[in-house]
């Protein structure tokens, strides 16, 4: 029974392969947004064990720089293995990763491995994103100091590591998720969605504003379901459910804000104009 019940899902367009990727950006609502679409029917995610092949954990094989041009991430035989939980039971098979949007390698991987996916991003205004990274980093204990004070070291370390005598440092960018650079260097959007652009077709990326998420949270999933042509009148429950919030502190510096304005100015005008946002979109 539960063979037939599988064949007559694929018969329905289940998938048998990872098709769905929500690639970020850091303390953008990810979390809530993929709780959202795991409610939904047509759509399964991936979860750590799915990723262990014949005892091994092979991750997310696109998105390791040696694994992906391996014979293991070139094989697509790969993808269905870590896929099989769910294969033939939905129309999107599904993964999110935090670190999908930073890592230079993979937009072209995606591309190679993964041609049919449909790509997700959550973007926050940047300098929000940095300081809820920072408070949960500082509840969590894995940061320590005043906001100011992380924000200098990791200006400082990434000017430093980011020199062309320190390559061998560059690796601590992509190894360590808390590693100090990325607290800033992750709110370059722009930058980081060119890179996707410049590779994959962009109908098939969808870009969410944060502030729109929490806003207007039925509106935005429907436009999300559009985007994957799933039906737009799909009832989510619980959209009120915030996941992985920060906790609360006391407010930014309004100086500090300036300060971060200035950094991102730049980055944010080439995004809006990108997505067609408006000017003062944050």
């Amino acid at each position: 029974m539960a063979g037939l019940l599988n064949r007559l899902r694929r018969r329905k367009g289940g998938t048998d392969q990872l098709n769905l990727l929500l690639c970020g950006a850091q303390r953008s609502g990810t979390s809530s947004l993929r709780a959202y679409l795991e409610s939904h029917p047509e759509i399964g995610f991936l979860d750590d064990e799915d990723l262990v092949i014949d005892g091994d954990d092979v991750g997310y094989p696109f998105a390791s720089p040696v694994i992906a041009n391996s014979r293991l991430g070139d094989d697509p035989d790969t993808y269905r293995k870590i896929s099989a939980r769910l294969s033939g039971r939905h129309r999107y098979i599904a993964a999110k990763h935090p670190y999908f949007m930073v890592q230079p390698q993979v937009p072209l991987n995606i591309a190679r491995q993964l041609p049919d996916a449909r790509l997700l991003f959550v973007l926050r205004n940047p300098i929000d994103a940095a300081y809820s990274a920072y408070r949960n980093g500082l509840a969590g204990g894995r940061r320590s100091g005043s906001f100011e004070e992380n924000i200098k070291l990791s200006l400082e370390a990434g000017a430093e590591d980011g020199s062309q005598s320190r390559r061998g440092k560059w690796l601590k960018h992509f190894a360590n998720p808390d590693w100090l650079p990325l607290l800033v260097d992750r709110g370059f959007y722009h930058d980081y969605l060119l890179r996707f652009h410049a590779v994959i077709d962009p109908a098939k990326i969808h870009v969410i504003r944060f502030e729109d998420l929490t806003r207007d949270t039925a509106g935005t999933m429907a436009k999300v379901l559009e985007f994957l042509e799933l039906d737009p009148s799909h009832s989510f429950r619980k959209l009120d459910k915030v996941h992985n919030s920060s906790p609360s502190i006391e407010p930014m510096n309004g100086d500090t804000r300036a300060f971060l304005e200035d950094i991102y100015r730049d980055s944010n005008q080439k995004l809006f104009e990108m997505l067609g946002w408006d000017d003062n979109s944050w």
